[in-house]
């Protein structure tokens, strides 16, 4: 197949802040890497080598950290002048593709063999694969019903009562046919979108994921992935994490546990205790401190003998766009 890729990177991180009032969302770092190089590294896994970036809310700031190339993918970009949803996002990139493509939300951190979904979705042969995960409660996401050979009966967009535990995975392969779904201007591919495919005639299918998924879009779950990182809960990228967990020179007399993250151009004095913390680049800690529970964002400063504990601590900056 000559694919290429539509990731979404325009969201302002709202359930991240105060951390993405310094880094948008999509570069935030996850054990010192740019979250969506996880990403890039599963499209290359794959054998796609190009990406298309589409970006709204601190669209500068993330070309900057990415670059033309990252992990091995060429990337371009497309900047929204005015936010138009997941829909209009994908529909204004996928009309000019002429092909298939991979789409994946920026905020979703997975181990997900995209070579065995695009198999798959050869073998269906409809209009668009939906990548879904099961979950013990489905409300916070939208939910599917598929029939025994995969084909999507029904879609649900957060459903209060939910009549399955598959959800939607953040991931799809999209046909040409299924870009021509999709109307000019702002609108949700979830809820105005979806329903459609479901209904056409080649059809929407789901393909299972079993392994490791999770979105990271809030603090809770933005820890959990660094723990479940460093623990090894995704093997794919673990020897790299271990790699890339300290990466600041820490005096003899400092104690960093195995679950703390220290970024490039840290200062960690003598007799400093690190617990379960991540601390982005350029943070200070002198003499004495103890941080544990905590993320410090870029150039946070902790004085001696100071202790910080179960905080969100970053230096107040303007937002751009």
């Amino acid at each position: 197949m000559n694919l290429s890729a539509l990731l979404l990177a325009g969201g302002e991180g709202t359930r991240l802040r105060p951390l993405t009032h310094q880094v948008p969302k999509a570069v935030l770092p996850l054990v010192n890497r740019p979250f969506l190089h996880y990403q890039l590294d599963l499209l290359r896994g794959a054998g796609i080598l190009r990406a298309v970036l589409l970006s709204g809310f601190g669209a500068g700031r993330i070309r900057e950290a990415l670059g033309s190339s990252a992990c091995g993918v060429t990337l371009d970009y497309i900047e929204e002048q005015e936010p138009l949803g997941t829909g209009g996002a994908i529909g204004n990139a996928g009309r000019v593709l002429h092909s298939p493509a991979v789409v994946t939300n920026g905020d979703v951190l997975t181990d997900l063999d995209i070579g065995k979904a695009l198999r798959f979705h050869e073998k269906m042969g409809g209009i668009g694969t939906m990548v879904v995960y099961p979950v013990d409660d489905p409300r916070r996401y939208g939910t599917v019903m598929a029939a025994s050979n995969g084909r999507i009966a029904k879609f649900f967009e957060k459903p209060e009562h939910p009549v399955s535990n598959l959800i939607n995975a953040g991931f799809y392969i999209l046909e040409p046919e299924f870009f021509d779904l999709i109307p000019p201007g702002p609108g949700s591919i979830e809820r105005d979108i979806f329903p459609k495919a479901v209904q056409s005639r080649k059809g929407l299918f789901a393909y299972i994921h079993n392994g490791y998924w999770k979105d990271i879009g809030t603090l809770d779950s933005y820890r959990e992935a660094t723990c479940d990182l460093l623990e090894g809960r995704l093997d794919r990228f673990h020897s790299e994490a271990l790699k890339n967990r300290i990466l600041s020179p820490v005096e003899a007399s400092a104690r960093i546990d195995r679950l703390s993250v220290i970024g490039p151009g840290c200062v960690i004095g003598g007799d400093v205790r690190v617990e379960n913390s991540v601390l982005f680049p350029g943070v200070r800690l002198w003499e004495g401190c103890r941080v544990s529970g905590s993320i410090l964002g870029t150039g946070v400063c902790i004085s001696p003998g100071q202790n910080v504990e179960d905080a969100v601590l970053v230096l107040q900056q303007r937002r751009e766009p």
